[in-house]
């Protein structure tokens, strides 16, 4: 009976305390959440959110949990340091959640990143915020959070964080691609030899980066290559990418898009600078490459019904962009 007791004791202790941690994390999250990020909260299932309903102490609209503001405020107060730190760690994680799975409208992601990136960067997670905002920081942006975002992401680098290779890097990232924001100018030569650090790194497995900011990177670094008219070595670069990225059986669509509009972008800047140099053969061969190039980009960065909303917006940007680029190679051939 007394370990009966004491089971009945034992539940109703962890049903209270996750009630509890439910309640903390939607006080300190300034995005209402939805079921993808509610389930990284209540993995064992829904009943804290009922009992939370049931005490008025949670509002729904449109399939979104929040709390109201004078609740989020008094449970606030109520948390330490460490506690709080605790809540938004979870939060982190289902901010990522719920990211990931794309289903959720543009101004909501928009918020969404915004939050997330604060967190981010007040945690000190400088490589996870850097790929965010690299990522996805133009949703936030459209809102109007460039600037707190910038400003607060060069107040963290100015303190004390751990000095591990994914910060250091981190760091290099967020602040090439955030001080332009702030009308600072940025030493091109220096981000190269940055850029190829980084490079380094994720090659020897010393540091992990989604895709996307890999292509980012050898971009950078053909795009010095190009201006330098080294266009071989920009071609070295973008097929050593190219291929690294086969290996590994990435393709969405998006990242495939994303490849052939700088295979495309090469190929067509090396024809106006052969053209230059008076080979018209060679010109048009790597025109036609970079129009054909474009053109095979269009169905495949069509969004189709399966395409969550946030896929949508993506694969609608960069096929603007890729259409945008073809009417150019068009133009040029008259």
């Amino acid at each position: 009976m007394q370990k009966l007791c004491r089971s009945y004791l034992l539940c109703g202790y962890q049903a209270l305390s996750l009630t509890q941690g439910l309640l903390e994390i939607l006080s300190v999250a300034e995005v209402p959440l939805a079921q993808p990020a509610l389930a990284v909260i209540c993995p064992l299932g829904t009943r804290p959110i009922k009992e939370l309903r049931r005490a008025s102490l949670l509002m729904m609209y449109e399939q979104r949990l929040h709390t109201n503001a004078v609740v989020a405020s008094a449970v606030i107060r109520a948390l330490t340091p460490s506690d709080r730190y605790a809540r938004e760690e979870v939060l982190i994680r289902a901010y990522m959640t719920w990211l990931y799975t794309g289903m959720c409208s543009t101004r909501e992601a928009g918020g969404m990143v915004a939050d997330l990136a604060m967190l981010l960067l007040k945690h000190y997670h400088l490589l996870a915020a850097a790929q965010l905002l690299m990522r996805y920081g133009w949703l936030a942006f459209n809102l109007g959070h460039t600037r707190r975002l910038a400003e607060l992401a060069m107040r963290v680098l100015e303190q004390e964080w751990e000095n591990s290779e994914e910060n250091r890097c981190g760091a290099l990232l967020l602040r090439y691609f955030l001080v332009p924001f702030l009308g600072q100018k940025v030493d091109e030569r220096q981000k190269v030899v940055d850029y190829q650090h980084i490079r380094t790194a994720f090659l020897t497995d010393a540091l992990s980066l989604h895709p996307s900011i890999e292509v980012a990177v050898v971009y950078t670094l053909m795009t010095s290559e190009m201006n330098a008219l080294h266009f071989d070595e920009a071609q070295a670069l973008y097929d050593e990418c190219y291929v690294r990225l086969q290996i590994q059986a990435i393709a969405p669509p998006d990242l495939q898009g994303s490849l052939m509009e700088k295979q495309a972008w090469l190929w067509a800047r090396w024809s106006e600078y052969v053209e230059e140099l008076g080979d018209k053969a060679k010109a048009l061969t790597l025109e036609e490459q970079a129009v054909a190039l474009y053109r095979e980009m269009v169905p495949l960065l069509t969004p189709t019904e399966r395409c969550t909303p946030l896929e949508q917006r993506f694969l609608q940007k960069r096929l603007a962009r890729a259409l945008n680029n073809l009417a150019y190679q068009l133009n040029r051939r008259g």
